[in-house]
């Protein structure tokens, strides 16, 4: 009977071609203490997120402005800090929901499962981003 208990244990996802319209297929590597024990090619198909780019770029780019924003006195009718710092906040809730959305359906709970059901020696911590 081996009763070795690894030291350390990492779960690795490759996330193949795809794109946020079709989706991304993904395999799953397991190793324990280096060593590769277990992989399953194509293991699921992460579902599309065509809106995601957009959201992501839209956030990046008024976040980007938040940094070029100076001591510069506001001409009427002028995006302002203030606004831009509403807007940029807005974009990273949008952002967000949609992340929490895409990541809540049934492939990510699939692939969380796979990964508990094949780590029973070792948990493995799994992070979920918390509530809005």
């Amino acid at each position: 009977m081996n009763t070795h208990v690894p030291t350390s244990v990492a779960v690795v996802l490759r996330i193949g071609s795809g794109s946020f319209d079709q989706g991304f297929p993904v395999t799953l590597r397991i190793l324990e203490d280096g060593r590769l024990i277990q992989e399953e090619e194509n293991c699921t198909q992460i579902p599309p997120a065509p809106d995601l780019p957009k959201l992501y770029e839209n956030w990046q780019a008024l976040y980007k402005q938040l940094g070029k924003m100076r001591a510069i006195q506001p001409v009427s009718g002028q995006v302002t800090n203030h606004s831009l710092i509403e807007a940029c906040q807005l974009a990273l809730r949008e952002l967000a929901t949609y992340l929490r959305a895409w990541f809540a359906q049934s492939p990510f709970r699939s692939l969380r499962h796979q990964i508990v059901s094949l780590t029973p020696s070792s948990p493995v911590p799994l992070t979920e981003p918390p509530p809005p």
